[in-house]
């Protein structure tokens, strides 16, 4: 039988665990532009100068949503995915070459596609459209 005192001491070092699990993945996260914006009528729009640092992704920050979007560029395509975690809603870390949550490991690949369990379920995926002036994002 685990005394009292052992399971407290497990317990902090599981959880300082994760916590360093959590540092590591922030410090190793590929950095990209923020850009804030409202939706009208369940389309978010993004200008074309939102990429203007030369990253080929951007994070979207929606008032009307709990978590950001990631808007990548790659060629002439778009591709939009949710930064909610589906195993539980916690929001993603982009790392070089995924997305990480950091509250219980879950990670994807820039596709959506689960890499790496708890989550069972690949990341939502919002239809885009490339405009004169920006790109589309609908969220229906």
């Amino acid at each position: 039988m685990t005394s009292r005192r052992k399971f407290i001491a497990d317990s902090c070092r599981g959880c300082l665990g994760l916590l360093g699990l959590s540092f590591i993945a922030q410090s190793c996260s590929t950095s990209s532009n923020v850009f804030k914006t409202n939706a009208t009528n369940h389309v978010v729009f993004v200008p074309d100068t939102a990429f203007t640092s030369g990253l080929p992704n951007v994070k979207i920050r929606v008032p009307e949503m709990e978590f950001d979007i990631l808007l990548m560029k790659e060629d002439a395509d778009y591709k939009a995915l949710y930064l909610k975690c589906t195993h539980e809603p916690f929001g993603l870390v982009q790392t070089n070459n995924k997305l990480v949550c950091t509250a219980h490991g879950s990670s994807f690949d820039m596709q959506g596609n689960v890499l790496q369990e708890p989550a069972s379920r690949p990341l939502k995926k919002f239809k885009t459209e490339k405009i004169p002036t920006g790109i589309n994002i609908y969220l229906r």
